[in-house]
């Protein structure tokens, strides 16, 4: 995975030296660059720049903060009664609420559960 990601990298890094060897070799001249005060249209574009990179970081900041949270609430420990219709029993159960699902949940001590027709499930807190 690691070279999946390092291997594009280092072709860039080595197109870029090599244009930059190729552009010293041709003896293009080197321009002089004086500092000329932006227009107005340019301004408009830096603004514009400006509010889509806040936009985007803005995003991504809302995404991860989403993400930290639903790991969060899935990793909350909550108890689990069981309840038999039929006979009124009830047994209490700790598990996280990311492993209640459906019919069907994880203990902290690792037993699966799963619920007959005649059984009903309440969770709490």
């Amino acid at each position: 995975m690691t070279f999946k990601i390092l291997l594009p990298v280092l072709v860039g890094l080595l197109l870029y030296f090599l244009g930059k060897s190729h552009a010293r070799r041709s003896g293009a001249p080197v321009a002089v660059v004086r500092p000329v005060p932006p227009t107005m249209l340019e301004r408009v574009h830096l603004s514009f720049r400006l509010t889509a990179g806040l936009l985007v970081g803005t995003t991504l900041l809302a995404a991860a903060w989403w993400m930290v949270e639903a790991w969060q609430t899935a990793h909350t420990p909550v108890v689990v009664r069981v309840i038999n219709v039929q006979t009124g029993a009830a047994t209490s159960y700790q598990a996280l609420q990311g492993q209640v699902q459906g019919r069907t949940f994880h203990t902290l001590d690792g037993r699966q559960v799963r619920l007959a027709d005649v059984e009903r499930m309440e969770v709490g807190e």
